[in-house]
């Protein structure tokens, strides 16, 4: 009885919580991403060059671990190697993407997008240029990019490269769940 009380006081603020944040101002579309690879920013913002380690997630399947955190994780280690000119190799991606980042004069955004095969997209999240998350996704049917609150579906993969500083300063590479 306790757990569903706790569970109904904090269900208001998780919805008011999850519906002020995180959203995508200008939906990414198939569209938009074509012309911007093929137009990219003259003045492309770069990604700092590296190697990140990081753990995979994937959509959560449970009802209450969907609605809470949105994500399960697999346990799956993930590495993530930025080159110059935002070349980007991600370990479960087969071929290197160049990803470009999606800001404009008059919007500024913390994403970059690549195009993979079989109308799939990329998405690399960063701080200042410090890669925080990448993530394979797709389009869904009306041509929204599938990812925070744009689209309707559920993305593919993602490498969270949230680890703590003391584990990224010990080498680990192991995302046992």
């Amino acid at each position: 009885m306790k757990k569903i009380k706790l569970i109904l006081y904090f269900l208001p603020v998780f919805f008011f919580i999850t519906n002020c944040s995180g959203s995508v101002a200008h939906p990414l579309t198939r569209e938009s991403n074509r012309e911007l690879l093929e137009n990219p920013p003259r003045n492309q913002e770069q990604l700092h060059t590296g190697t990140y380690y990081g753990c995979v997630h994937i959509p959560a399947t449970e009802f209450f671990q969907k609605l809470m955190v949105g994500f399960e994780r697999t346990g799956e280690s993930c590495e993530v190697t930025v080159h110059d000119n935002n070349n980007v190799e991600v370990s479960f991606i087969e071929n290197p993407v160049t990803v470009v980042n999606t800001s404009t004069d008059q919007l500024q955004r913390d994403i970059f997008i690549g195009e993979l095969e079989y109308d799939q997209v990329l998405i690399v999240q960063h701080h200042q240029g410090e890669v925080v998350s990448i993530t394979q996704t797709i389009y869904d049917e009306n041509g929204y990019v599938v990812y925070g609150k744009s689209g309707e579906g559920d993305y593919i993969k993602e490498c969270h490269l949230g680890m703590t500083t003391s584990e990224q300063l010990a080498g680990r590479k192991n995302c046992g769940t």
